[in-house]
C-alpha cells in the first residue's frame, strides 16, 4: 500500500496529484465523491466511471460494468459467480433479527437510513438499522443525542464504580462481561482502575468465548472466570487460552498488562505469566 500513490480523500481529491498520474479512467461513487470533483476530473481524464450501488446485489451489475469497461468479461463473470455463492450462503444463514444503531458521525450524531448500501448489507445478516423510516439518507439523531451521550457516560462510569468497590478493602473485583454491560473499552478502563486501587481484576468472559480469555489477560486481568465448562475438552480449551506456548495457545500481546504491572521485561513476563494467572471454570448447575 505504501507504493500506491495518494490522491487525497473522497471528499478532498487532490486534482494535481491525479493529473500527474495521467489516468485513462477514474472510478467515482455518487455517495462519496462531489459533483464538482467529477466536473474538474472530466476536464483532463478521458473516462469517468460513475458507480452507485444501493445494495449487495448491485455489485453484480457493477462487476459486469467493470468487465466491459476494462475488457475483462470472463474475470467479471467469475467474480459475479463467487459473489452470488457468498450472498446465497449468507442469506441461508439463520441470523436472529435485531435492531442496530449504525453511527457514522459525531457532533452531530448521524446514522444511516434503510435506503443505503450499508443498511441493506446489514439486513442480509438480520440487523435492521434505526430509524425504521427517515426522509433523509443520513439522518441526524437530535432526538437521541442525550441518550447516546448518557450511554457513553454510563459506560465510562463503570470503571470508577469498580475502583470505588475495590477501595472498600476487597482484594479482587470481578468484571462480569457474560451478564453485565461491559464492552471492551470499559473493561480496559475497569482493569486499569482496579490496578490503581491495588485490587486484582478478575474478568468473567462470555459463554464459549475462549478468544476473549487471552484478550482479558492482555488488558491486565489477573484472573479469568469461564462459565459453563461442561467437558474436559472445554476445560482444556479454557486453560490453553490462558497459557503461552508450549503449555497453551495464548498469543503474544500483553503490552497493556506489562504496563499495569510495571513489568517491562518481555522475557520475564513470558516466564512468569503461565504461573501467575488465576483460572476458575464455572460448571453448569446440576
Amino acid at each position: 500500500m505504501r507504493r500506491v500513490p495518494k490522491v487525497g480523500g473522497t471528499k478532498t481529491v487532490k486534482l494535481d496529484a491525479v493529473r500527474a498520474l495521467a489516468p485513462t479512467h477514474v472510478i467515482l461513487n455518487v455517495d462519496e465523491n462531489r459533483k464538482e470533483t467529477a466536473d474538474a476530473l472530466a476536464e483532463f481524464v478521458p473516462n469517468l466511471v460513475v458507480t452507485h450501488p444501493l445494495g449487495p446485489l448491485d455489485n453484480l451489475a457493477l462487476y459486469r460494468q467493470f468487465g466491459e469497461v476494462f475488457d475483462r468479461p470472463r474475470e467479471a463473470a467469475a467474480l459475479c459467480e463467487r459473489f452470488q455463492d457468498a450472498y446465497d450462503a449468507a442469506r441461508a444463514t439463520a441470523c436472529p433479527p435485531r435492531n442496530v444503531l449504525y453511527l457514522i458521525w459525531r457532533d452531530p450524531w448521524m446514522t444511516v437510513s434503510r435506503d443505503t448500501y450499508i443498511s441493506r448489507t446489514l439486513a442480509v445478516f438480520g440487523m435492521h438499522t434505526l430509524p425504521a423510516t427517515s426522509a433523509e439518507r443520513y439522518p441526524k439523531l437530535n432526538a437521541l443525542q442525550a441518550e447516546v451521550e448518557a450511554l457513553r457516560e454510563d459506560r465510562d462510569s463503570f470503571a470508577s464504580k469498580a475502583e470505588t468497590i475495590a477501595r472498600e478493602g476487597f482484594a479482587s473485583v470481578v468484571l462480569d462481561i457474560q451478564h453485565g454491560l461491559w464492552d471492551t473499552a470499559s473493561i480496559v478502563a475497569g482493569i486499569g482502575a482496579l490496578h490503581h486501587a491495588a485490587a486484582a481484576p478478575v474478568v468473567r468472559v462470555p459463554l464459549n468465548d475462549f478468544a476473549y480469555v487471552s484478550r482479558a489477560l492482555d488488558f491486565g486481568a489477573e484472573g479469568v472466570i469461564a462459565p459453563m465448562i461442561n467437558t474436559a475438552a472445554d476445560a482444556q480449551a479454557f486453560v490453553s487460552a490462558t497459557k503461552f506456548p508450549p503449555l497453551g495457545e495464548r498469543s503474544w500481546g500483553p503490552m497493556r498488562a506489562m504496563t499495569l504491572t510495571s513489568n517491562t521485561d518481555p522475557k520475564l513476563y513470558l516466564r512468569e505469566a503461565n504461573g501467575s494467572t488465576v483460572r476458575e471454570a464455572s460448571p453448569p448447575k446440576q
